[in-house]
């Protein structure tokens, strides 16, 4: 009977174990990825940066290397990925993802570390370039890391930040590293985005 026991808890686990799911990176320009890593030339003033702003327009491929290449000697074991949810998609305002991710430069393992927030749908999280365009980097860079990814639509209501934030803080530690994939305001006229840019 202790036989039988353990072939049914093994084909338990078995069949309720989840698949793992390897998403493609369909955001990659080979020649401004590689120009960026070789231009890249920023020094942090501090010894350790905890969190960092980075934009997710490939053209910025100088930009994006001086933040991933300034954390690079930090041993970073966990990314908090942080992005808008530009199409608007999905079931809430505030979705998650930790799927492993399919690079040009090798794969990009998940860390699953805010299981309360609803799951981003892979057609939605796939086609997101705040979040699919930095995956190479964050394989180039930190090829051990997991990364933890949130998106977020425009209209999210203030207390579910406040209560991300307050999660994000319970599950830090010093190898963990927080980076907001934004591009501040664009197509808005000067007086509104200065007003913006003061709130935030």
């Amino acid at each position: 009977t202790a036989l039988f026991g353990i072939i049914v808890f093994g084909l338990r686990n078995y069949l309720n174990k989840k698949e793992v799911v390897v998403l493609p990176v369909k955001f990659f320009e080979p020649e401004r990825f590689w120009d960026g890593v070789k231009l890249s030339s920023f020094q942090a003033k501090q010894d350790k940066i905890f969190a960092g702003l980075v934009p997710h327009h490939l053209l910025a491929g100088k930009l994006i290397s001086n933040i991933f290449q300034s954390l690079e000697n930090q041993g970073v074991k966990k990314i908090i990925l942080i992005g808008p949810n530009h199409y608007e998609l999905g079931p809430s305002s505030l979705q998650s993802n930790f799927t492993n991710w399919q690079t040009e430069l090798g794969q990009v393992e998940g860390a699953d570390l805010l299981p309360y927030l609803p799951e981003s749908p892979e057609e939605v999280i796939v086609n997101e370039h705040s979040i699919a365009g930095l995956m190479p980097y964050v394989s180039y860079y930190f090829p051990k890391a997991k990364v933890f990814s949130v998106i977020i639509k425009h209209n999210a209501p203030q207390e579910e930040l406040e209560a991300l934030s307050k999660k994000i803080v319970e599950v830090w530690n010093r190898n963990t590293v927080l980076i907001a994939s934004v591009d501040f305001s664009h197509y808005l006229p000067l007086p509104v985005a200065q007003s913006r840019d003061e709130y935030t």
